[in-house]
């Protein structure tokens, strides 16, 4: 399940009903309802904006692996990064092998099929990891873009504080605290 995508739709829901009502009341004759995949799920998020500007705590991940599905887990890139990878499907995964230098793997019979690589899904994991840990997150996703399998960076708060997408979307705000500190925070909108 992508909680992204289903985020993102009762958020979208949510803003076409406001916007009916706006116009049933009168207070507006349309509006235009913008939804954000990265915007709904960082609305769940809770104080990681705060904790990171006041603190510099910065959270780390606590797990990524599809149980039943494999290989399908999120990996530490050379720059400590991390990287999802998803080599699940069957022409996607002997892709993803042959990326990594392992046609060993990829033309295994008894790894050809899902449930097959499920019961080395630790094996599995543990091949990639040595290909993600000796590349950095931008080489790594753009190898496997090239390849066609599926990949994405999982950010840090580091990352989200400094990403000129969350400025321009205004998803970040200063807040004024009692005693003259700012901190930087998540915004409602």
């Amino acid at each position: 399940m992508s909680l992204s995508d289903s985020l993102a739709s009762l958020h979208g829901v949510i803003g076409v009903l406001m916007s009916l009502l706006r116009v049933k009341t009168g207070q507006s004759d349309g509006q235009v309802v913008d939804v954000s995949l990265v915007e709904s799920v960082f609305n769940l998020m809770e104080s990681l904006i705060p904790e990171y500007d006041l603190l510099g705590h910065v959270r780390e991940r606590s797990g990524g692996a599809l149980p039943g599905i494999a290989p399908s887990n999120t990996y530490r890139t050379e720059d400590g990064g991390f990287v999802v990878i998803a080599g699940n499907s069957n022409p996607i995964y002997k892709s993803l092998m042959h990326v990594i230098g392992r046609p060993d793997l990829a033309d295994d019979p008894a790894l050809a099929q899902n449930d097959g690589r499920v019961k080395q899904s630790a094996m599995l994991d543990a091949a990639i990891d040595a290909w993600t840990t000796h590349h950095s997150m931008d080489d790594v996703l753009a190898t496997l873009e090239h390849a066609e399998v599926p990949s994405g960076r999982i950010y840090s708060v580091a990352d989200i504080v400094g990403n000129v997408h969350y400025q321009a979307r205004d998803m970040l705000l200063n807040a004024d605290l009692p005693g003259g500190a700012t901190v930087k925070m998540r915004s409602r909108a």
